[in-house]
């Protein structure tokens, strides 16, 4: 079974689940808890107090105990788990801009405890067996779930997630020798900071990032209008930024049409509107298209 995952610095994601980047590790299995994964005698619970944004993966331990609770958490949305081993096939990515240096080495990170494992994830016992694992570009990944590259020979994929990652597609296919690949800090984790230390030094306001996304995202927050006013004005200014960096790398998205996909690009939605042509602008509003994307590209290699 083909399973997609990913390893965002706000959210993992599957093609059916998503959950905060954030994690515990207890050598004890805290007294009253439910919602665990046991893996090599500790515990991991997740937090919805996230990591900090993480630029090599294969350098820390907890995107692999997130791995593990994305595989289990797929396995039951698709009504899969099953005793006795479950072969899997695990589909993963990284930003093009890391991605020709870091595959392989990442690859090896998801394998270091070899292929059969044994865990209990929300008390169930899982035993699944990582037939093979392949990275693939993220962003690129998500175009795959469009018919763009049937339409355009060249489109930028604009990925709007905790940082921004910026692939050139040409002819179906991404184009690593294009300079324009690149990362820009300037994404959601950027944003919130921002809003976090603006609301901060207006009132002494604390408020948290979940607070935040919802707030921007048109959802109940309890926050009070006039910093509801604040915050969007602060995410216009932010993501006409965003376009301005983008200039400045080179990226005219007058010239080519674009692709903007990411939970990110979710959020933004209506500001990024701003700025694009709608006729060459294109939004992918599914925060999985990667993780599918992922399970896609794979698929085509058999």
């Amino acid at each position: 079974m083909i399973i997609g995952i990913d390893h965002g610095n706000m959210e993992v994601k599957t093609a059916s689940t998503r959950f905060t980047t954030g994690i515990s590790t207890y050598s004890e299995l805290p007294h009253g808890l439910s919602s665990y994964l046991e893996f090599r005698k500790k515990y991991y619970t997740l937090s919805n107090q996230r990591k900090p944004l993480e630029w090599r993966k294969a350098q820390v331990d907890h995107f692999y105990s997130l791995t593990l609770i994305g595989i289990a958490r797929e396995l039951c949305a698709r009504a899969q788990y099953q005793p006795g081993t479950i072969p899997v096939e695990l589909a993963v990515g990284l930003s093009p801009i890391y991605y020709l240096n870091q595959y392989q080495e990442f690859e090896k990170y998801l394998l270091q405890y070899g292929q059969k494992l044994d865990f209990v994830m929300d008390k169930r016992p899982f035993s699944i067996r990582i037939n093979d694992v392949k990275s693939f570009s993220q962003g690129y990944a998500a175009s795959m779930m469009t018919s763009l590259a049937q339409y355009y020979g060249f489109f930028f994929v604009i990925d709007i997630g905790g940082k921004v990652d910026i692939s050139a597609v040409d002819n179906g296919l991404i184009d690593f020798s294009d300079k324009r690949n690149t990362s820009l800090d300037i994404g959601m984790v950027s944003l919130t900071n921002k809003i976090e230390m603006q609301l901060d030094s207006m009132d002494g306001l604390k408020i948290d990032e979940r607070q935040i996304i919802n707030t921007l995202s048109g959802k109940h927050s309890g926050i009070a209008p006039h910093y509801a006013a604040a915050m969007q004005e602060t995410a216009k200014q932010h993501t006409g930024e965003l376009f301005q960096q983008l200039r400045e790398k080179d990226i005219d998205i007058r010239s080519a049409p674009s692709l903007y996909v990411g939970g990110g690009t979710r959020v933004l939605k209506k500001y990024l509107q701003l700025h694009v042509s709608k006729t060459t602008a294109f939004f992918l509003d599914d925060v999985h298209a990667n993780a599918k994307g992922y399970e896609r590209l794979y698929s085509l290699l058999r």
